[in-house]
């Protein structure tokens, strides 16, 4: 699991907490491996209630 910092024509770039015990940046091709990925809004904000 990781964050989707760019999704590129067949590849996104992803902030992810496990490459190689570290945590770092790594780009992914988009194939089955990788079934969903959710987008949260440029500006998006958010309430507690």
């Amino acid at each position: 699991m990781g964050i989707v910092l760019e999704k590129r024509e067949d590849k996104i770039l992803a902030a992810e907490g496990n490459l190689d015990n570290r945590s770092g940046i790594i780009e992914r091709p988009i194939d089955g491996h990788i079934r969903a990925y959710i987008r949260i809004p440029d500006g998006f904000q958010y309430r507690t209630v």
